[in-house]
Parts: structure tokens; sequence; C-alpha cells
């Protein structure tokens, strides 16, 4: 279900995410398991080729 949201609203999921994390403390999850969670749900941004402006 979660990846259905993300692909109808990836903002409103992103915005209830950072809600219900703002309500727990900063220690309450392993560091660790936070980040295989990210990196499960989210995509990660591939930089691209740097353009230069000249």
């Amino acid at each position: 279900m979660l990846i259905q949201a993300q692909e109808i609203d990836p903002e409103a999921v992103a915005d209830v995410l950072r809600e219900h994390d703002a309500a727990r403390a900063p220690d309450a999850r392993l560091q660790a398991t936070a980040d295989q969670d990210v990196e499960r749900v989210l995509p990660r941004i591939k930089p691209g080729p740097e353009q230069s402006s000249g």
C-alpha cells in the first residue's frame, strides 16, 4: 500500500513520514534500520553529469 501511495502522491507520503518521525524521540529507532527503510521506500537520487555554465 505504501508503494501505491508513493506512486500517487510522493510528497504527501514524505509529509506523513516526517510528521510520524517528528513525534518520536531522535533515538527511538536504530539508525541502520531507519536507513534501510528509506532505501527500500524512496528512490535514490543519482546525480547526472555536471553541466558547465559557460
